[in-house]
């Protein structure tokens, strides 16, 4: 599977994601609420009363990825030509991400990331990228001063609206939303930073109904997906996207597959998210006073096969919040400079 199609999947992945928090099964309460009901609360209040925020944010991940893919190797017997050879993979990936972003209402949310790998040589540096969504529509750049390319969601955007009952305003979740993705919230012990008291709630992730959701967006939002896979495939790249950093696998020596039609590639990721094993776990740090929160910490662990390959992912993240109606400046983006994604090459 080309890098791009993971590339798409990983943005839905994003997009889900960024929307859940939380449902509570327990009977403890603080200040008359369940831990649930003090979510929906902090909930509201970003509802009714700010239009705006900053938040920033450091993720550690690891990546393991153990299987084999097929390589080709040059023929030692036929010069110029090459013979098929499977290669084992044993690779063990430590990256850092560093996230800043802004966000307004009602949808347009901009991030800055910067990602550096533990061990990295010296000469290299770290990679910045750059995302902003402004009512459906993503812009993405891997690197300062580089040519936007424009992503038009919107379909599939409305596609999750009306199953998750959003209408695209609402900063946080409903009721309803929050017992779609089977989340289970629990009060920890209060604490306090920087002189301040703040409630803490844990908030677990219920595999198995998030597997189901991702299965039934695939179903219902596959043909605006589709298009967005088919501009990607207008025209065939000269050399395999895949690089393996461990390896000393070339780019020109994967083997490259057939191009996938759309209910192949469907297929494909039903079978990919029926084998997919996510857990996650946050930790929402609520200002007593105020109500609301200033600080989330993240754990997640994401298993996924693709063929005879396998990665584990298991990252931790620590983000805070601040700066609520304050102003905020995104990127000037000229609407006839963006590449659209099916000018990519």
């Amino acid at each position: 599977m080309k890098n791009k199609k993971i590339a798409l999947l990983m943005i839905l992945i994003f997009i889900v994601s960024m929307t859940i928090t939380s449902m509570a099964q327990e009977e403890i309460t603080k200040d008359g609420l369940t831990a649930s009901e003090m979510l929906l609360t902090v909930n509201d209040a970003f509802n009714n009363q700010y239009t705006t925020f900053k938040f920033n944010g450091t993720m550690n991940m690891n990546t393991k990825t153990t299987g084999s893919m097929m390589i080709k190797k040059p023929d030692p017997n036929n010069e110029g030509q090459f013979i098929k050879e499977e290669q084992k993979l044993d690779q063990n990936v430590d990256m850092t991400m560093v996230q800043e972003g802004i966000f307004e209402k009602p949808e347009k949310v901009y991030v800055k990331t910067t990602a550096s790998i533990k061990n990295m040589p010296k000469e290299q540096k770290p990679q910045s990228s750059e995302v902003l969504m402004d009512q459906g529509v993503m812009y993405m750049r891997a690197r300062e001063n580089a040519k936007w390319i424009r992503l038009d969601i919107n379909p599939m955007m409305q596609e999750m609206k009306k199953m998750m009952g959003n209408d695209g305003t609402n900063m946080g979740m409903t009721k309803e939303q929050m017992e779609l993705f089977g989340m289970y919230a629990a009060y920890d012990e209060n604490t306090v930073i920087d002189g301040k008291e703040y409630y803490v709630i844990n908030v677990n992730m219920d595999s198995a109904a998030l597997k189901e959701v991702y299965s039934k967006l695939i179903d219902q939002m596959f043909d605006q997906l589709g298009k967005i896979i088919e501009q990607t495939e207008i025209t065939k790249p000269k050399q395999a996207e895949a690089k393996i950093e461990t390896t000393e696998i070339k780019p020109e020596q994967i083997e490259e597959k057939p191009e996938m039609n759309k209910e192949v590639f469907k297929q494909k990721m039903q079978e990919l998210f029926s084998k997919m094993n996510m857990n996650v776990t946050y930790k929402y740090y609520i200002n007593k006073e105020t109500k609301m929160y200033e600080f989330m910490d993240i754990t997640q662990t994401i298993d996924m096969t693709m063929e005879k390959i396998h990665t584990q992912t298991t990252s931790t993240g620590k983000y805070k919040y601040y700066d609520f109606n304050g102003e905020v400046t995104f990127p000037v983006i000229n609407t006839e400079n963006p590449q659209d994604m099916n000018q990519l090459q």
